[in-house]
């Protein structure tokens, strides 16, 4: 199956020809962009932007199955035109974007070479079943549940208008409830789920293989649907499953293949660009902070108490113990030589002055054409400022 890769804010319109990672090219056709406009309509996000015949990618990322066509949208901060070579930096680093803000995959001593190869569905999908075989290795938990049954056997509690409504005739027979103990839980049912929607998607034969060997090997659990992830409480035993039902969720709860574009089969796993840059410097400024320091992030701070009450969130707020060191809000685009707009300014000023922080600082990704040395300016009239930096990725 043929898979094209695109970037952010580009436009795909009917007749459009992409070269495939397979070798050779792909040409859009209305199947493919009547099937992803239907798709996009049935969302509460809009994913794309809509047009004649046409398409425009948005600030999301990942990867879309349409049909027969596997596409991956890539960041690409500075909007340039892309080599084949750039390409694959663009892949590598929303991987490493990926991996960073807390979705790990690395699947095995391979995963670079699997990064290559594969798409970034069959990326997810390896990740999700060595998490899974690694339970199942250890021993899935099990937990109790509420079961009624009709038979000729006594235990738990009779549940008495139904015993007479069924087996008026039948004194042998005892409708009753009673607990039982077993792996039928919210936590294994969701795994399966997940397992079931893998098998209908396009994987490599390998990942087919050992999909349908793990779910063989899981015990006989009832049908789930995604509230069971409302089911889930935090738990020892939940804390061992939690790379496995992150991974799960993505599959399950993300974008669902029951939704449909038309007759076209659409499946998509899609991430929000800015708040993937959020989690990436966020995670960044932990592992290099001293101990004494505490990053926040989307802090909310109110500041008008009118009918309904307004807030504002900046993205990063580091403490020392009660006091403000300095603020930080991520934006995902490369600044001109202009610097920052003056809007992302009265926001930092608003965040100073709310906070009471001495600096705050505004964070861009570094691009080929943007202005990369580190830029500070105090606000008019105030003892505070606000400085610019980029991060060259």
């Amino acid at each position: 199956m043929p898979t094209i890769e695109v970037f952010e804010h580009q436009k795909l319109k009917v007749g459009a020809q992409f070269p495939t990672r397979e070798g050779g090219t792909f040409e859009l056709t209305s199947q493919h962009i009547d099937a992803l406009n239907q798709y996009n309509s049935r969302q509460r996000i809009t994913y794309f932007d809509s047009g004649y015949r046409s398409l425009r990618t948005r600030h999301y990322v990942g990867f879309v199955q349409v049909g027969k066509l596997s596409i991956e949208i890539l960041p690409k901060a500075d909007r340039d035109y892309a080599t084949r070579t750039e390409t694959a930096a663009w892949r590598a680093l929303l991987i490493d974007m990926l991996n960073v803000a807390g979705l790990t995959l690395k699947a095995h001593d391979d995963a670079a070479q699997a990064i290559q190869r594969g798409t970034l569905l069959e990326l997810i999908a390896r990740s999700f079943l060595t998490a899974l075989e690694r339970l199942l290795h250890e021993g899935l938990a099990k937990g109790y549940r509420t079961h009624e049954s009709n038979g000729s056997v006594f235990r738990g509690r009779l549940l008495i208008a139904d015993n007479i409504r069924e087996n008026a005739a039948r004194p042998d027979r005892f409708y009753v409830r009673y607990q039982q103990f077993d792996h039928d839980t919210p936590l294994n049912r969701i795994l399966a789920l997940a397992l079931d929607v893998l098998l209908e998607l396009p994987l490599s034969a390998t990942l087919v293989n050992k999909a349908r060997a793990l779910r063989a090997w899981l015990p006989p659990l009832t049908p789930s649907y995604t509230a069971d992830f409302d089911r889930v409480k935090p738990s020892r035993n939940t804390e061992r499953y939690r790379a496995a039902l992150i991974f799960a969720e993505l599959i399950l709860k993300q974008q669902s293949p029951a939704l449909r574009g038309g007759s076209t089969q659409v499946f998509a796993l899609l991430f929000d660009l800015n708040q993937l840059w959020e989690a990436y410097i966020a995670t960044l400024l932990r592992s290099v902070a001293p101990p004494e320091l505490r990053v926040a992030t989307q802090h909310v701070c109110k500041f008008w108490g009118g009918h309904v009450v307004r807030t504002v969130r900046p993205d990063l707020v580091i403490w020392r113990g009660d006091t403000v060191q300095w603020i930080g809000d991520t934006k995902w685009r490369v600044p001109d030589h202009t610097g920052p707009k003056d809007n992302e300014l009265k926001q930092m000023f608003v965040y100073n002055e709310l906070l009471k922080a001495k600096r705050s600082l505004l964070i861009y990704p570094a691009g080929k054409r943007g202005r990369k040395d580190p830029v500070e300016s105090s606000f008019f009239v105030r003892d505070h400022s606000c400085g610019v930096a980029t991060l060259d990725i």
